[in-house]
């Protein structure tokens, strides 16, 4: 649960909202969830940033 609440942070940093907009779809892959055709969605940037902090938190 906290590493949920890690990356629901930077989530919310780069892409408010979104992190709710997943819902049920929190244990997919981010990717798919970024492009989910049922509401949210996030840019190309916003994806690559968030993508770069959730990757910091393994190191």
């Amino acid at each position: 649960m906290a590493q949920w609440e890690s990356a629901k942070r930077i989530l919310d940093r780069h892409a408010p909202g979104f992190a709710d907009d997943l819902g049920f779809m929190a244990k997919l892959p981010l990717a798919a969830a970024a492009n989910n055709p049922m509401g949210g969605g996030i840019t190309q940037d916003q994806f690559d940033a968030i993508s770069r902090e959730l990757l910091s938190l393994r190191e």
